[in-house]
C-alpha cells in the first residue's frame, strides 16, 4: 500500500485507540480536500465534541459530589460509606471529628483495614448486634447482607 494512504489509516489508529483510552485531545491533519482530508475533519469534529462532553461530565459529577458533601457535612451525626468491595467511598467531617481519622487517609481504602487500626470503626463493624455477610465474588450486582438486631437487610 502506498505510504500516502497507509500512513494517514496508520495515524487514524493510534488516534482511535488514545480517544479509546480517554485522550480526548487527539486530532489528525491529512492535507488536501481527498476523502482522507474529508475523513480527518469528521474525526477531529467526533473527538472535539466527545472532549466537550467529556468535561461537561466532569463538572457535573463534581458539581454533585461538592453538593453531597456540604449537606453531608451540615449534619452532626457521623456517616461513613463503603461500596459493595468494601471500600470507603464517602465520609462527613463529624465521623473523621469523633474517629480521629484523616479524610485522605481513609477515602478508598477498605473499611476492615481501616478497622484493624481504629477501636471506633473495629467496634462499629464488630458489633455482636450486626451479622454481615458479603459476597466475595466480583459480580456488580451483587448484594451484602446483613442481620440488624435479629432482622435480615439486603444493600
Amino acid at each position: 500500500m502506498p505510504g500516502n494512504i497507509f500512513n494517514p489509516i496508520r495515524e487514524l489508529i493510534d488516534s482511535i485507540k488514545k480517544i479509546a483510552a480517554n485522550d480526548y485531545s487527539q486530532r489528525v491533519n491529512f492535507e488536501g480536500h481527498s476523502e482522507l482530508g474529508e475523513l480527518a475533519i469528521s474525526f477531529n469534529t467526533m473527538a472535539s465534541k466527545l472532549e466537550e462532553y467529556n468535561k461537561s461530565n466532569v463538572a457535573k459529577l463534581l458539581t454533585e459530589k461538592k453538593i453531597t458533601e456540604t449537606l453531608l457535612n451540615k449534619l452532626q451525626y457521623p456517616i461513613i460509606g463503603f461500596d459493595k468491595a468494601m471500600k470507603i467511598n464517602l465520609v462527613n467531617d463529624e465521623f473523621l471529628t469523633i474517629s480521629g481519622l484523616n479524610y485522605l487517609e481513609i477515602m478508598g481504602a477498605n473499611i476492615f483495614e481501616i478497622a484493624s487500626e481504629n477501636d471506633l470503626i473495629s467496634q462499629i463493624i464488630i458489633d455482636d448486634s450486626i451479622n454481615l455477610t458479603i459476597n466475595s465474588n466480583t459480580d456488580p450486582n451483587a448484594k451484602i447482607h446483613f442481620e440488624l438486631h435479629g432482622k435480615e437487610n439486603i444493600l
